[in-house]
């Protein structure tokens, strides 16, 4: 039952975190009152290319500790390379 549990706030935090790159949102630190940062972090390295895409779009437009476009490249490609239309898009 666990597993289910964490497989569920999972889901849950990168539909969260989807939901705020759509609507524009700014990533401030306020972003991660919304978002678990842990969680989607874990998601992106375990290679969920949804978490991949906004771990990119985080340090492509984070305000602050993660402001990195070589590091936004890196999961874009990694994203891109499962074919999610939206890292492609970022690359060109």
């Amino acid at each position: 039952m666990k597993a289910e549990e964490e497989r569920k706030r999972r889901e849950a935090v990168i539909t969260k975190a989807l939901e705020l790159v759509v609507r524009g949102e700014k990533f401030t630190p306020d972003f991660f009152v919304q978002v678990d940062r842990e969680v989607l972090s874990s998601a992106a390295e375990e290679g969920d290319p949804r978490a991949q895409y906004v771990w990119g779009r985080l340090h492509d437009s984070y305000v602050g500790l993660l402001d990195d476009e070589v590091e936004a490249v890196r999961w874009y490609r990694k994203a891109a390379a499962q074919d999610y239309a939206y890292a492609q898009a970022n690359l060109g």
